[in-house]
């Protein structure tokens, strides 16, 4: 009876292994996008963030004269050169934002910005000399 018992125990383990084998081999891989990035060209105001090597985008809108739209603030991240030229100026930015929303704050707190959205930069270009968007 205990050697029937060790191999229903035995094969029972195998058929899980073999399950959880089968399910890592087909599932995508953890780096790859799961659908929460996409293009986007928003226009905002381009702001020192905590840090001086950190910025942010305030006020971005896809149509900047919807003033139903929505706004959102991006952490912003660049491969393009220098994005101190741009600060305090109202900028069209085209790059690859994360569709997540920001986690909702402690009252009197604020959003640390890395836990903003982040929107990779692929090309800029002022709009404005300074912001002229509704913060």
């Amino acid at each position: 009876m205990k050697r029937q018992t060790r191999q229903m125990f035995g094969m029972l383990v195998g058929t899980v292994l073999a399950t959880a084998l089968v399910a890592a081999q087909s599932a995508p891989p953890a780096e790859a996008p799961q659908g929460n990035q996409k293009d986007v060209t928003v226009t905002g105001c381009l702001v020192q963030g905590s840090a001086p090597a950190v910025f942010l985008l305030e006020d971005a809108r896809a149509n900047p004269e919807d003033k139903n739209e929505k706004a959102r603030k991006y952490f912003l991240s660049a491969a393009v050169p220098d994005l101190r030229a741009n600060l305090n100026k109202e900028v069209k930015i085209s790059g690859q934002a994360e569709t997540k929303e920001p986690p909702m704050p402690a009252a009197g707190q604020k959003v640390s910005d890395q836990d903003l959205p982040k929107l990779t930069v692929k090309t800029i270009s002022a709009v404005a000399d300074r912001c002229t968007s509704a913060q």
